[in-house]
Formats: structure tokens, sequence, C-alpha cells
């Protein structure tokens, strides 16, 4: 079960781990816009889930040499044969991209609120998202993961995300 996270959350940056953070916007036109900053180099992801489990979760998950921008993945199985890409009517991506640069590497996505699909964020209340980041940039079992509780509600635009944390989330 994803650890609730106090509310709010200044500047609208969490600390998920030393050296990954995550920055969450909202818009004001029923999206909201992810930035996950990790201080090292290798695939990233953040999803939501319901539960606070990997498996039946959807994330949206960064790696070099991916053949297109960063998409939404069904987390089908606890290994990386089970990280699918979603039916494309679950792809509800607005924006994404991922990017590595002096040993940072940046997962920005743009998803819209309340959506009708597995990889709905709530407008006004709690939304539970997991995490997870690789050791290396090729797919596979991650060197760190957990699970957060929070609300869009709760949050406001950051400036810089890699420097502006606040709050703390629990590995699970």
């Amino acid at each position: 079960v994803p650890a609730p996270v106090p509310a709010p959350v200044p500047g609208g940056v969490l600390t998920l781990e030393p050296g990954l953070t995550v920055g969450i916007v909202d818009n004001g036109d029923d999206t909201a816009s992810y930035t996950l900053v990790y201080e090292g180099e290798g695939w990233i992801g953040f999803g939501v889930s319901t539960d606070g489990a990997m498996i039946g979760a959807q994330a949206v998950i960064g790696f070099p040499g991916a053949r297109e921008d960063p998409v939404i993945y069904d987390l089908t199985a606890k290994d990386s044969a089970g990280v699918v890409p979603a039916a494309s009517d679950q792809q509800i991506l607005t924006s994404s991209d991922f990017t590595q640069e002096d040993g940072v590497t940046t997962l920005t996505f743009t998803v819209p609120l309340e959506s009708d699909t597995t990889f709905s964020v709530s407008a006004s209340g709690d939304s539970g998202y997991v995490y997870a980041y690789g050791s290396s940039n090729e797919l596979g079992y991650h060197a760190g993961r957990g699970a957060v509780t929070t609300s869009i509600a709760d949050t406001a635009p950051a400036p810089n995300p890699a420097h502006a944390t606040d709050e703390t989330a629990t590995n699970g």
C-alpha cells in the first residue's frame, strides 16, 4: 500500500529517494505534468497504482534506445517480459520526453486528469504512484523502487525539480 505523504508538497517536488525526485504540476487545463529526475544514468519509470504494487500498474518508462518517446506500459509480471506497451486506447500521454545529460536522467510527461484509463490521476483527491529506476540503461531489475500517495491539488509549479526537494516518500 502506498505510504501517505504529508500534504502539501511544497513547490510541487517530492523526493522519492536520495537522488530521485518528481515534480508534479497541475497545468490548470485538466492535465498534469510530471518531471522525474534521477541523479545517475539508467532507465526510470513512474506510474499509477491503486494498491502500491507493481503488478497491475501502468507506468511511463524512459530508457535510451527506445524506438520512440516514452509511452505507457502495462506492468504484468516482475520481469522485463511483463513490461509491455499498453494498448493504444490506454496511450493517453499528451507529451513525453527522456534525456540523459551530464550523469542526470530526466523523464517528463503530461497526462489528462480523471481519464477513463488505468493511468487515471485524480484532479482533487489522492492518487497512488509507483516508481522504479535501473542501475543501467538496459531495462531490467530495478536498482530502486517504491510507492507514494499524494494529491495533485496539493502541488504547485516548481522552477527546478532537481534542486527543490522537501518531502520524502517511502520505499515499497
